[in-house]
C-alpha cells in the first residue's frame, strides 16, 4: 500500500475552521544530522499543530503542543494517536531547531529543518549541483 502524501490542508484540517490567522509551511532538514525529515507545521501564534515524515522509512507522526513566542512544546503522537515523544524548540517561521526526545525522554536527538517551497527538491547540501 503506497504512503499517504500529506499536504498542507491536512494540517489545515487540524485547525477549527474558524481560526484565520494560521500559517502552514513545509519544513524540509534532518533528525540527528542523519535521517530527513519532511514536515508541514502550522501555528496561529497559541496553537503549534502538524506532522513530519522520516523520508527513509515513510512513517510519519503528528504533533501538537504550544507556540509561545516562538518557543515549541509540542508533543508527538502515532498515526494512531499514542504519545511517541516530544518536540521542544524554536521556530521563527523559517528554521526550526529543536530537540526530540523519545516518551521516556531519555532519548534525545536534534532535529533542524528549514523552510522549502517542496520536498520533491530538497536534497542535503552535500548533493545540491551547482
Amino acid at each position: 500500500m503506497a504512503q499517504k502524501k500529506y499536504t498542507k490542508a491536512d494540517v489545515r484540517e487540524m485547525f477549527p475552521v474558524n481560526i484565520k490567522d494560521l500559517w502552514i509551511n513545509t519544513l524540509s532538514g534532518h533528525l540527528d544530522a542523519v535521517h530527513i525529515v519532511d514536515m508541514i507545521i502550522g501555528t496561529d501564534g497559541h496553537t503549534c499543530k502538524g506532522l513530519y515524515t522520516m523520508r527513509n522509512s515513510g512513517v510519519t507522526f503528528f504533533f501538537e503542543g504550544d507556540d509561545i513566542d516562538h518557543q515549541l512544546k509540542l508533543v508527538e503522537l502515532t498515526s494512531d494517536a499514542r504519545m511517541s515523544g516530544f518536540i521542544y524548540g524554536t521556530y521563527d517561521g523559517e528554521n526550526l531547531e529543536a530537540q526530540w526526545m523519545n516518551a521516556d525522554k531519555n532519548r534525545a536527538m536534534s532535529l533542524k529543518l528549514s523552510f522549502v517551497n517542496s520536498f520533491e527538491n530538497h536534497q542535503a547540501d552535500k548533493c545540491k549541483q551547482s
